[in-house]
Protein backbone atom coordinates (compact mmCIF):
# COMPACT_ATOMS: atom_id res chain seq x y z
CA UNK A 1 0.00 0.00 0.00
CA UNK A 2 2.35 2.78 1.25
CA UNK A 3 4.92 1.62 -1.62
CA UNK A 4 2.33 1.96 -4.20
CA UNK A 5 1.58 5.50 -3.11
CA UNK A 6 4.92 5.95 -2.98
CA UNK A 7 5.60 4.78 -6.71
CA UNK A 8 2.50 7.54 -7.56
CA UNK A 9 4.70 9.94 -5.56
CA UNK A 10 8.11 9.15 -7.66
CA UNK A 11 5.66 9.09 -11.42
CA UNK A 12 3.88 12.20 -10.50
CA UNK A 13 7.34 14.09 -9.77
CA UNK A 14 8.74 13.10 -12.88
CA UNK A 15 6.34 13.95 -15.07
CA UNK A 16 6.57 17.84 -13.36
CA UNK A 17 9.74 18.19 -13.67
CA UNK A 18 9.81 16.90 -17.37
CA UNK A 19 6.88 19.36 -17.77
CA UNK A 20 9.07 21.77 -16.15
CA UNK A 21 11.87 21.07 -18.37
CA UNK A 22 9.83 21.23 -21.83
CA UNK A 23 8.21 24.49 -20.80
CA UNK A 24 11.46 26.17 -20.00
CA UNK A 25 12.37 24.68 -23.48
CA UNK A 26 9.84 26.01 -24.96
CA UNK A 27 11.13 29.34 -23.85
CA UNK A 28 14.23 29.42 -24.51
CA UNK A 29 13.22 28.44 -28.16
CA UNK A 30 10.88 31.28 -28.40
CA UNK A 31 13.39 33.64 -27.08
CA UNK A 32 15.82 32.58 -30.05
Amino acid sequence: MAKSIHHARVLIRQRHIRFVIHTRYLHMYQTL
